[in-house]
């Protein structure tokens, strides 16, 4: 998305995988670009209008399917928008730069019978799941512990930021701080967590069911 480069700030890029801020003021323009496999969650909405290539005219993006907490995963395609509104517009997007197909990973930290997808329960909010990719919001309260659980080739970025206690299979233990708009792409892992902290904490997640790039 380099065309994007003037309103694109970049949080990390590794493993194949790339996750980057976004934010359109009011009149700031995107030109179009195009985008590869990837996630789009929405942090702050405005009224915007969007073009797909191809289309004569655009369409407008308000109202109430246009706020806050959207979020989908795509296929590649070329767009192009405008902010119309009154109010910054800004979202984190996940580019996935691999090859499609389910892959689980053969490292032994991650073990799919306690995939944290799928054992995350009330903790997680399920965004999503398509193209190899789970997205997903985990929330953590004060004092909230979550069992062991694991993770293939993952993304992490912090929408509430607190205190986290994490102790990895192997016993060894690490306090993290998890500040917000915090992002890191993490390899395969088991682990389990607890809010040390006095803040809710709220993380936008993937995991990535894809082989790595040769």
């Amino acid at each position: 998305m380099i065309v994007g480069a003037p309103f694109t700030k970049k949080l990390t890029d590794t493993l194949g995988i790339r996750i980057v801020e976004i934010t359109l003021e009011p009149g700031d323009s995107l030109p179009f670009h195009s985008h590869p496999d990837h996630t789009f969650y929405l942090l702050d909405s405005s009224k915007s209008v969007f073009y797909i290539a191809g289309q004569n005219r655009g369409d407008t993006l308000s109202g109430p399917s246009w706020i806050p907490g959207l979020a989908f995963i795509m296929g590649p395609f070329n767009e192009a928008l405008k902010n119309i509104g009154k109010a910054p517009l800004r979202w984190v997007k996940i580019d996935v730069h691999r090859p499609r197909g389910n892959e689980m990973p053969k490292n032994p930290a991650y073990d799919s019978t306690i995939d944290a997808y799928t054992l995350g329960g009330e903790s997680i909010q399920k965004l999503g799941d398509t193209l190899g990719i789970k997205m997903f919001i985990a929330t953590m309260k004060p004092g909230d512990t979550s069992t062991l659980q694991s993770h293939p080739d993952h993304t992490v970025y912090v929408l509430e930021g607190g205190e986290l206690s994490v102790t990895f299979k192997n016993g060894q233990r690490q306090i993290m701080k998890m500040e917000k708009g915090m992002a890191l792409v993490g390899g395969p892992s088991s682990y389990a967590a607890k809010n040390t902290g006095k803040t809710t904490i709220k993380m936008l997640m993937t995991h990535i069911y894809r082989p790595r790039a040769k």
